[in-house]
């Protein structure tokens, strides 16, 4: 199974970063492909380990689920973040920048595990939350900060998978 990354949005408030990681139903376009992931599709995150961090990049963490400031909460309509973040230069540089509006929104890394396919679109049933990342390019709309063109995300996404190493 291949790690897959998705974009949502992300707010500031004082040193805490919250915000939708999916908005559940909201189709986004990914590559030539749409998608959408259904409610309850990680299923308990009660033992999850994940990892927030900056623009996917795993040696710069901000928080951890487990007591390491990050709090998921999991509804019908939405898997929402709220991150505290602790004095670190990677933190306060991050905070400056989500309140500049360069970074703009979390990105889910995922592991895909039971999907189907519903008029073109890819739905999500079942997956497992790997890590977040505060990144620059949101792609579902219902979640960001600033509105784009569906091709230009479709562009962004595609630059960004060859940019990734998995």
């Amino acid at each position: 199974m291949k790690t897959e990354f998705r974009f949502c949005e992300v707010r500031r408030e004082g040193r805490v970063l919250a915000g939708k990681a999916i908005t559940y139903g909201d189709v986004a376009s990914v590559g030539s492909g749409r998608e959408r992931f259904v409610p309850g599709a990680f299923g308990s995150l009660a033992d999850a380990d994940v990892l927030l961090n900056v623009q996917h990049d795993r040696a710069r963490p901000l928080a951890r689920t487990g007591g390491g400031g990050l709090t998921l909460t999991d509804s019908a309509a939405a898997l929402e973040v709220r991150a505290e973040l602790l004095a670190s230069p990677s933190a306060d540089e991050t905070l400056a920048l989500v309140a500049a509006g360069v970074l703009r929104g979390f990105s889910i890394e995922f592991v895909a595990q039971r999907e189907r396919m519903e008029s073109g679109v890819r739905v999500l049933l079942a997956a497992r939350l790997v890590n977040i990342g505060v990144v620059d390019r949101p792609a579902y709309s219902q979640s960001t900060v600033a509105a784009r063109a569906e091709d230009e995300a479709a562009r962004e996404w595609e630059r960004w998978q060859r940019e990734i190493i998995l």
